[in-house]
């Protein structure tokens, strides 16, 4: 059963529709960029310390009830 999943998932992986770059001509290049990426998150726990703060585990997760950012730049 294994081997025939495996030979299924292989054949459909191997019939992909890319978008072929050659064909459509490219716009001219834009001399300013920007760009930038954010990950945020929120946690809460339903203990509710009294001081908001959880014991430490992995990362920067240690706070409650309050939003933070994890990563940005």
């Amino acid at each position: 059963m294994k081997k025939i999943l495996l030979g299924a998932m292989l054949i459909a992986g191997s019939n992909l529709f890319a978008q072929d770059s050659a064909k459509t001509a490219a716009p001219a290049p834009n001399p300013f960029s920007f760009s930038g990426y954010v990950e945020a998150y929120y946690q809460y726990d339903f203990n509710k310390p009294a001081d908001n703060n959880r014991p430490g585990f992995i990362y920067s997760h240690n706070r409650h009830n309050e939003f933070n950012l994890n990563l940005g730049f």
